[in-house]
């Protein structure tokens, strides 16, 4: 009941807010896996009230398996299908936290192929794809999340214990996450894309997610959605804020210094 009641009330805020504003509402069309549905929390719609956020995300979707069109999880035909049906201002992709938690570590065992050798076939086709999508349209990358489950077992939870089969400390997952996140803005950086990096503001002094970061589930993968919000609505302001000629670089940490540290 405090759902609907809240999606009703932020339904009201949007209308008020277009009816002022002079603008025309911004459409954004968010692409990725799980991690994306953080766009759902209602601070999206309090700092960003003439921004509307299209949600097309695959649960599973893996930036190593984006160039499969008969992926099990079938993510590139729904995301290409979602681009040519829906009209946008913007793209956000997010990609990579499920290859960098899971899937790589597993495909080491079934291939016999080292980290390193997989992680640069994730690296490649995620950034042919990134490449494809720019083309045709105006896009920006977001970091994919860092690993927010420990070590041990979560009998008790299915999706967590499926994960917690890899070998892999938080330590090597974070690692792996940190340098997919250092490739893919690389190649954002040489071409011309926007990237918005959380991970300066999730990581704490241990090297590992901070724990007002985590999910209040404990054996929940996914970022704990208010500081997540918080830190992607003001890089999304300093990123809607500049000119179209100079968009193309980095929205980090300097660019947001302070905002979503907690």
């Amino acid at each position: 009941m405090q759902r609907v009641r809240d999606r009703v009330l932020l339904r009201v805020w949007r209308r008020c807010a277009a009816l002022v504003c002079e603008r025309p509402p911004r459409r954004i069309l968010v692409l990725g896996d799980s991690h994306v549905r953080v766009f759902e929390h209602a601070w999206f719609a309090l700092r960003l009230p003439n921004v509307q956020f299209d949600i097309e995300y695959v649960p599973g979707a893996t930036a190593i398996g984006i160039d499969n069109r008969h992926s099990t999880t079938s993510a590139l035909l729904r995301f290409t299908n979602r681009l040519a049906s829906s009209r946008h201002d913007w793209v956000l992709l997010n990609l990579g936290e499920v290859d960098t938690a899971y899937s790589l570590w597993k495909l080491v065992e079934f291939r016999s192929c080292p980290i390193p050798v997989l992680l640069d076939e994730a690296v490649r086709n995620y950034c042919e794809f990134i490449a494809e999508v720019a083309a045709a349209h105006r896009v920006a990358v977001l970091s994919a999340p860092l690993p927010t489950l420990a070590d041990q077992a979560a009998p008790r939870d299915e999706t967590a214990a499926v994960r917690q089969q890899v070998s892999a400390t938080q330590h090597e997952r974070t690692g792996l996450a940190r340098e997919f996140n250092t490739r893919i803005e690389e190649f954002c950086r040489a071409h011309g894309v926007p990237y918005l990096d959380s991970s300066p503001h999730a990581l704490g002094g241990d090297g590992l997610v901070k724990r007002s970061w985590c999910h209040p589930r404990r054996f929940d993968h996914h970022y704990a959605r208010p500081p997540y919000a918080r830190c992607l609505v003001q890089q999304l302001q300093v990123l809607f804020a500049m000119p179209l000629a100079g968009v193309e670089r980095s929205v980090t940490r300097d660019s947001v210094r302070g905002g979503a540290e907690s």
